[in-house]
């Protein structure tokens, strides 16, 4: 940047619906000036990365969010997310089962379940804030 004052910003967001969090997506759009300046990594978490036959799905969302907010950065990672019966409502419960259902899985409500590899977000994490900056335009 011209000042001198390096930034680096991370930014994790969900994927609901097909697209990632309204908020996200409005600030990003507002700032992506100033975000073009910066070195970044964007972490897409979502159930679709969290299986192998569905990650290019879960790429689209990604690639849908750059092209939506006219910003990139530098580093990306999709990262699995988890479904959350114990904090849905009784109409999100419904539509997460009927999701599973249709891909021919079956989901307790009961429970709630876990696919982010924590592993992996830690290790792209560090190698993101510990490889050397490069200078973005």
């Amino acid at each position: 940047m011209a000042d001198g004052n390096d930034q680096t910003i991370i930014f994790v967001a969900s994927v609901y619906y097909g697209k990632h969090q309204r908020l996200v997506r409005r600030f990003v759009t507002e700032n992506r000036a100033r975000l073009a300046q910066m070195r970044s990594a964007f972490i897409s978490v979502s159930g679709a990365a969290g299986e192998i036959e569905t990650r290019p799905q879960a790429a689209e969302y990604l690639k849908a969010f750059f092209r939506a907010t006219g910003w990139t950065a530098n580093e990306t990672l999709l990262a699995g997310g988890a479904v959350k019966f114990s904090r849905y409502n009784f109409l999100l419960r419904f539509v997460m089962k009927r999701i599973a259902a249709s891909k021919g899985k079956t989901l307790d409500p009961h429970r709630d379940y876990e696919s982010t590899d924590w592993e992996d977000v830690m290790r792209f994490a560090r190698a993101f804030l510990t490889s050397p900056a490069v200078k973005v335009a």
